[in-house]
């Protein structure tokens, strides 16, 4: 809410100029909290004025299927000023407008409402009210703005002194009302009574009139008629089915309305102050005392400034109200037309992300539930429908390669990511790491043209490193695994090595994890010397070794097996030693044998260069394989670390030509696990290769301080639910940079699929953050809503 009661009565002001009269603003405590509504006559304006009042007071506005229930309370009543009235200054200094909301909500029981209806006061009641409060020194109060309403005031309650509790105590709230009140009882007896009143005086004086005048002379039986005719207009008053103010409360309040504030009735006495007059019978002058004045309108209506009503139904009352505090803060024009994929909604505006700054990245922050993943698969959706059906929205890439990793473990992502490219019309190829069965599988780290096995050695083993850290792998372990990969590497070229090993069956054509695993004594040292002799055997054949790999290789693995076929010089205990820091890591990627070893393997540079949209499975497969979360993270540092290779090979020059690849990862602490070098290079140094990230993340708090650093600084940060401290704090310091006023329970109070967003413009400049909702896009999908 606005602190200042000027900024907040200029907003209230403007979101009721078009509110039609008879506008009620509704708090009832419903089974499951508090309500705040509007309810209006229907008009042309009345969608843009409901928008206008939640946007008035930092809130957000939704469309209800019925209107409130406002029958359950029996009892009824209504604020009327006490006789006699003088108002007294009561500043709005220093109020805080969420109080009036609170108080009454505090207030209700289950079933129990408070409800204010509006209209434009007369030009004689803003006159009138003028002169009023000038006469008893009140100078500044909020009836005398200009857009001033007239407000009548409700309450519903289960007994009837609840309900006149709950309308004297919710009037106390008032901020600046300055007068004293009392509850007035809307009852069918009093209903009655009304009625018999005016009509005994209405038959009386029109006995008088008639006798007086000669026109009309009470007959026999006349009493006795007249007696029958008030008995039976009371009873229809009593049973409704006649009009009375009872009646009408009730047939209003069905439709979750309550009567319009009434316009006074009779002559009104103006406030005068103290004078002399002449006694012309004394000779002399006397003083004439002050005058009060009549107050000036209806004992019922009160002249109220904008923001009166409006903070009757203001949702800022924390958990009872069951709405969330965060602040509503509008879209920014340039993000409203249809420049890029779509990202939610704010006040019925659709939010698009254009296409043109996309390589800056799209970073999502939530905690589990909240929505980050739905927004991932609808944006994979997007990209799948514009490479079938190119939107021609200007810079949209007229190739564009998707990469989409599911990290999380179930599976669902790869599923949805599948599911909205059958949608689109779109072929997704999905690679399931896990699957013993699937027989195609993505090359990592396959060997170019001219590379030598240690060259690709040197490749595999700085990738191991990035993922698992210079410290886990350092210079000696760097060195040996670079050895042991080379050899394992022809090992897996030279079927006649592994056949020539007798002490135990080993595979022939595996991949090269599986004989790296076993040079690395995972398999016994026994094993591991056999192997090796028969590489070294294999080296010295005749015109077996050209090149002289085999040579170097049986060579650079002196460390661990001394001389070729002997094992002298290295006992097993000095060989374990060497070998103890990489076979752990290497053992747990050789349980991944079933997809290193699959027989068809596609690389990334043909993927890429065929555009294709990849999705990539890292958990339960289809078939029911798994993997656990450190082969997972492992797998996907090394996926991700061996894919910026492949685009550095072969997607340059694509920013040019407006062709991109958008790489997709729902959790991105499972692909850069202990290091932000390929995450810092795709956000700052990929613009030319036409990468685009789009990445979430959980848990922000346990990235690596560099990655969290680099989300922070993504172009479109969405950031969802979070309730972590510290990263409540960093995230709150990001958005306030804009200048604009946020706190940690703006992202704390969240609700689900709802988000802030910090957005680069189409021209580059960093726009003001601003919230929004995300729609349901995957029933959406399902009911084929989305086209």
């Amino acid at each position: 809410m606005h602190t200042s009661p000027t900024d907040l009565g200029n907003a209230a002001a403007s979101a009721l100029a078009a509110a039609p009269s008879g506008s009620t603003f509704v708090i009832v405590r419903t089974p499951t909290g508090l309500q705040h509504a509007l309810v209006a006559p229907a008009t042309d304006s009345v969608e843009s004025v409901a928008f206008a009042i939640a946007k008035a007071m930092n809130a957000h506005s939704e469309e209800l299927d019925d209107v409130p229930d406002l029958t359950g309370a029996p009892h009824v009543t209504r604020l009327a000023v006490a006789a006699g009235v003088t108002p007294r200054p009561d500043t709005m200094a220093g109020a805080d407008f969420t109080v009036f909301s609170r108080v009454v909500g505090d207030l209700l029981k289950p079933g129990e409402w408070v409800a204010a209806s509006i209209r434009r006061p007369s030009r004689a009641e803003v006159k009138r009210n003028d002169l009023w409060l000038t006469h008893h020194g009140v100078r500044t109060h909020h009836s005398l703005v200009p857009n001033a309403t007239a407000m009548q005031l409700f309450a519903g309650g289960t007994t009837r002194q609840r309900a006149r509790d709950t309308i004297v105590r919710a009037a106390s709230a008032i901020p600046g009302l300055g007068l004293t009140v009392r509850a007035e009882t809307i009852t069918r007896a009093g209903a009655v009574a009304a009625f018999a009143v005016s009509a005994c005086a209405l038959t009386a004086g029109g006995i008088v009139w008639g006798v007086s005048t000669g026109i009309w002379w009470p007959g026999p039986g006349v009493s006795e008629l007249t007696a029958a005719a008030l008995a039976a207009g009371g009873a229809g008053v009593a049973t409704r089915r006649l009009p009375s103010f009872d009646r009408t409360v009730r047939t209003l309040t069905g439709s979750g309305l309550v009567p319009v504030a009434p316009r006074r009735f009779g002559a009104w006495h103006p406030p005068k102050a103290a004078s002399t007059a002449f006694d012309k019978n004394t000779g002399q002058h006397r003083e004439v005392p002050a005058q009060d004045g009549d107050y000036p309108a209806a004992a019922t209506t009160f002249l109220a400034g904008p923001h009166i009503p409006i903070a009757l139904v203001s949702p800022h009352t924390g958990a009872a109200s069951g709405a969330s505090t965060t602040a509503t803060r509008s879209v920014p024009g340039e993000l409203t037309e249809r420049i890029g994929p779509e990202c939610g909604q704010t006040d019925g505006l659709v939010v698009h992300l254009p296409f043109a700054k996309l390589w800056g990245g799209i970073g999502a922050i939530g905690q589990a539930g909240s929505g980050k993943t739905a927004l991932l698969e609808h944006l994979w959706g997007f990209m799948s429908a514009e490479r079938v059906h190119p939107s021609g929205i200007d810079e949209a890439p007229v190739t564009h390669a998707l990469i989409g990793f599911d990290t999380k473990g179930d599976g669902r992502a790869a599923r949805e990511y599948a599911t909205w490219s059958a949608h689109a019309g779109d072929a997704a190829t999905t690679f399931h790491t896990a699957d013993r069965e699937q027989q195609e599988g993505i090359d990592l780290f396959p060997v170019l043209p001219g590379q030598s096995a240690r060259d690709w050695a040197r490749v595999v083993t700085g990738a191991l490193q990035y993922a698992w850290g210079p410290k886990s792998i350092g210079p000696q372990s760097f060195d040996t695994l670079t050895a042991v990969l080379a050899a394992a590497l022809l090992i897996s070229q030279r079927p006649d090595v592994p056949a020539a090993v007798t002490i135990q069956n080993v595979t022939q054509g595996a991949s090269p994890w599986y004989y790296a695993d076993i040079l690395l004594l995972n398999q016994g040292d026994d094993v591991a010397v056999e192997l090796h002799a028969a590489l070294a055997n294999a080296a010295v054949q005749p015109g077996a070794d050209p090149d002289g790999e085999l040579a170097n290789a049986v060579a650079r693995l002196s460390p661990l097996f001394g001389s070729p076929g002997t094992g002298s010089g290295v006992t097993p205990t000095q060989r374990r030693s060497l070998a103890d820091a990489p076979r752990t890591k290497v053992s747990a990627l050789t349980s991944a044998e079933s997809w290193w070893a699959r027989p068809v393997q596609r690389s990334w540079d043909e993927l890429l260069e065929s555009n294709a949209a990849v999705i990539v499975n890292f958990g339960k497969s289809p078939s029911g394989d798994d993997s656990d979360e450190v082969l997972i993270s492992d797998l996907a540092s090394l996926m991700l670390y061996s894919l910026r290779a492949a685009i550095k090979r072969t997607c340059d020059g694509w920013f040019e030509q407006n062709r991109a690849v958008s790489i997709f990862a729902d959790e991105v602490k499972h692909i850069a696990a202990v290091s932000a070098d390929v995450i810092k290079w795709a956000r700052n140094d990929a613009r030319a290769y036409g990468v685009r990230l789009v990445i979430a993340t959980q848990t922000p708090d346990t990235l690596d301080p560099e990655l969290r650093r680099i989300m922070l600084g993504l172009a479109y940060l969405i950031l969802f639910r979070q309730e972590e401290s510290q990263t409540v704090r960093e995230i709150v310091d990001a958005l306030v940079l804009s200048g604009a006023d946020w706190s940690t329970a703006d992202l704390v109070n969240l609700r689900q699929f709802e988000a802030i967003i910090r957005a680069t413009g189409p021209a580059g400049n960093r726009l003001e953050p601003f919230t929004t909702r995300f729609p349901d896009y995957r029933a959406a999908r399902d009911a084929q809503q989305v086209a």
